[in-house]
Order: C-alpha cells, then structure tokens, then sequence
C-alpha cells in the first residue's frame, strides 16, 4: 500500500471468484481462461472472460474527463480513459508492447463539475468494490442538470461509462423524483456477473440503492428522498 500509484490501480488486474482459489480447487473443476484453460466458468464458453474490473480510481477519473500519456518504442500518445478498456477480462485494456503510463491528464474544468464516488465492498478498508458509482454533474441556478457523468465499477470486464443514461436527464430538474429514475435506469443498464463472493441480484440491487444516495450527496439535501429497498 505503501508504494501504489494511482496508475497502478487503473490498470490493477480483472477479478474474479473462480480465479481467486487455489490452483487445487480450480484443477478439480477444469482451469478457466485466465488461468491456462480454454473455457469460462462465469458464463459458460471459450471466447470472453468475464472477469470483473476492480479499480476505484477508473471510474472516478472517467468521469472528471482524464486522459493517459504514455511513452513506448513507437513514440508517446494520449488516450481518454472512457476509451483505454477493453471489455473482456484478459486482455483488460488498450497497452501497447513497452508502454508505460506516465501521466494522467484533467481536464481544466474540473472545478466546474461535483464528483463523488461510492463503492459497495465486504469490509470498510483494503477491499475490492463489489460494485462503485461515480458521479459528476453540473447543475444550473435553478438546479436543473445542465451536464451528467455517470460509471459504474465492479458489474462487468470494464467501467461501465454510461453516456446514454446521463444525457436523458441533461435539462431536468434534480427534484427526488427525478434522482429516483436516473438511479432506477443506471441499475437497469448494468448486469452483474457471478464472478465475485457478494450475489449478483444484489450488487445491481446496490447500483441503484449506491446511486441515489450518491446523487442526494451531490445535490443538495432538497433532492434526497426516502429510498425504498
């Protein structure tokens, strides 16, 4: 813990329940293929792991626009970090042969925008998410939602960036019912696989239930309502 970096958890490895037990227990079932076999254990099939993305930092730089630098034998480049993973659990992200990251880029608006992040684990300290939520949103004067930025960690082989469910609510008012279906169509657009301990009925339950109480935080206490669970 002493010597992470943040570029190391952007890039920490896939998790996942099968692979996580002994080399033992994974022989009596048959290696998996991220781990010298040619099958998936999660969904059943050769071609995909479906391994789960387990850094806290990805989406949290997401959605404050970062970007990566990095230096390898064919020269430097800049890579938006909603556009460096790759959706499947073995390959993880888009690396080229002796690249390094050097930099993380923001934005120079980040100021303008209230982040937040919040992430469902099995103890307070030194875990993996489960699932996380981050959030940045920009409102207006009078509270409309005037920019949205929504990921999701922990649901599937990469950060969900979820564009398509932030713009449907770009004008509207943060009133509680409004937060209520934003987090009601975030949970609707993840679909958790049963890779990790904690059951995946419950970690999408956790999207919505994470996502509200998030969205209450960032905007203001007028918005946050009773969530029925």
């Amino acid at each position: 813990r002493e010597t992470g970096t943040i570029g190391g958890n952007l890039m920490v490895d896939t998790r996942c329940f099968f692979l996580n037990q002994s080399a033992f227990w994974r022989k009596s079932l048959g290696y998996c293929l991220k781990a010298e076999g040619d099958c998936c254990h999660v969904v059943p099939q050769k071609e995909i792991c479906y391994a789960t993305y387990s850094s806290d930092m990805g989406p949290g730089l997401m959605v404050l626009g970062a970007s990566l630098h990095f230096e390898g034998p064919g020269g430097s480049r800049d890579v938006p970090l909603t556009e460096f993973y790759i959706d499947e659990g073995r390959d993880r992200f888009h690396l080229k042969p002796g690249e390094i990251l050097t930099q993380i880029n923001l934005p120079k608006d980040i100021d303008e925008w209230t982040t937040g992040y919040r992430k469902l684990r099995l103890r307070d300290t030194m875990d993996f998410p489960a699932m996380g939520a981050a959030i940045a949103v920009k409102q207006d004067a009078d509270r409309a939602i005037s920019d949205l930025r929504i990921a999701i960690c922990g649901v599937s082989m990469a950060p969900l960036y979820l564009t398509e469910v932030a713009e449907k609510f770009i004008g509207e008012t943060a009133t509680s019912d409004v937060l209520d279906k934003l987090a009601e169509e975030t949970m609707n657009a993840t679909q958790p696989k049963k890779n990790l301990v904690v059951p995946t009925r419950y970690r999408k339950k956790m999207v919505r239930v994470y996502t509200r109480r998030l969205l209450g935080d960032l905007m203001g206490e007028e918005a946050v309502a009773t969530l029925r669970i």
